[in-house]
């Protein structure tokens, strides 16, 4: 059983190591002993679903999505927080979303995997839009967009391994890229141009100025969201546009983090130095933004070495995907898989600027009870999957 997915255990074990040591940097032996308790609940738990019968979880899937469902609609009346994210179980506090991504890759993959004829219609993509459009709704009103858009992300690697082309999927998708793209007119005419090339490709006239339609109504609507959005929220967009329009407000956040990643150079400030997330400069230093403490204590060298750790993680992951196992499987790893480097493009993006702030954990190394448990149920499942 150990002799399929050894790699992926050990260098998971590698990036919690990691984890533990930024933590304990960044937020000292307080957060270090809380980390390691969930790691060792989340060991047990990873052990439990990589010896779990498959049938069973398959064919409970459905009941454990509908389960995580109920959560994300208890959390929206339960939480006392302004964020309503987490359920406080008074021992300690629990993030549905977490757990969410993991049924709904479960369930869908299940139901994707029994429709005979899957073909790019209305009467083939109604469901899997609906299953796949509850939990975002519900993650997007709590209101936290880094993880409703995973469900998005995850229901895009699950179409293409389900044969859609990325034609198909781009054309599912832009609605919201017109919308995104919407910020700004010169960016929208760009992307038009664009559409009108994929729209009119090998397809009827007819069905281009649908797709045309459709998505310069989602563009206009642009304004009216815009107007509808949390402050902080537009404050984090005017932050990824223009940082330095307010370097000492808005945009604090990923100016000092990026200040923080360069400050390593190229070994790191190693051990005797306090990270400027000890000096307060950083918010969040051990859970969102951990990777800037990383940086500092290790520079480009450990950088480099996580990157490495976290290119070789996925694919080893996705490697086994061309292995002869069974559609299920296939779409279940792809889309475990797809959580990961959702979680991990988005966070160091986000860090490095390259991508608005959110709220997502760096996988294995941010401090989190839920998100390091989860990654390890994913671990567990994972390595079920590809010893079947």
């Amino acid at each position: 059983m150990w002799q399929k997915g050894k790699t992926i255990l050990i260098i998971s074990l590698i990036l919690i190591i990691l984890g533990f040591l930024n933590i304990y940097f960044s937020g000292g032996k307080k957060y270090l002993f809380r980390q390691i308790t969930f790691f060792i609940v989340g060991v047990f738990l990873l052990i439990l679903s990589m010896r779990a019968s498959l049938k069973i979880i398959f064919n409970l899937s459905f009941y454990w999505y509908l389960f995580s469902i109920i959560l994300l609609i208890l959390v929206l009346f339960l939480s006392k927080n302004n964020a309503k994210r987490w359920l406080d179980l008074y021992l300690f506090t629990f993030q549905p979303s977490e757990i969410t991504k993991i049924t709904y890759v479960l369930f869908l993959s299940y139901f994707l995997s029994g429709q005979k004829k899957f073909d790019f219609n209305f009467n083939s993509l109604f469901l899997p839009v609906l299953i796949t459009l509850i939990p975002t709704f519900l993650v997007l009103i709590q209101p936290d967009l880094g993880s409703a858009f995973s469900f998005l992300f995850i229901f895009a690697i699950l179409l293409y391994f389900r044969g859609f082309s990325f034609s198909q999927i781009f054309i599912l998708y832009s609605p919201l890229f017109s919308f995104i793209f919407g910020f700004s007119l010169l960016t929208w005419i760009t992307y038009f141009l664009f559409l009108i090339f994929i729209a009119f490709r090998k397809n009827t006239i007819f069905y281009g100025f649908g797709v045309l339609a459709v998505n310069s109504f989602f563009g206009l609507l642009n304004p009216l969201i815009w107007q509808n959005l949390k402050e902080y929220q537009r404050e984090r967009i005017i932050a990824f546009l223009a940082p330095y329009l307010d370097p000492k407000g808005i945009s604090w956040s990923s100016i000092q983090a990026q200040i923080a990643i360069g400050s390593g150079r190229i070994f790191g400030k190693g051990f005797s130095h306090p990270p400027l997330s000890k000096l307060d400069f950083i918010p969040n230093p051990h859970t969102d933004f951990i990777f800037t403490t990383h940086s500092e204590k290790f520079g480009l060298i450990g950088v480099t070495f996580l990157i490495l750790l976290y290119f070789l993680f996925l694919y080893q992951i996705y490697h086994y995907l061309i292995k002869n196992i069974d559609l299920k499987s296939q779409l279940t790893i792809a889309g475990l898989g797809a959580i990961f480097l959702y979680h991990i493009f988005v966070n160091l993006g986000m860090v490095s600027g390259i991508l608005p702030v959110t709220g997502l954990t760096l996988p294995f190394i941010s401090y989190g009870g839920t998100s390091l448990i989860s990654n390890l149920i994913t671990i567990g499942l994972i390595l079920n999957l590809i010893n079947q």
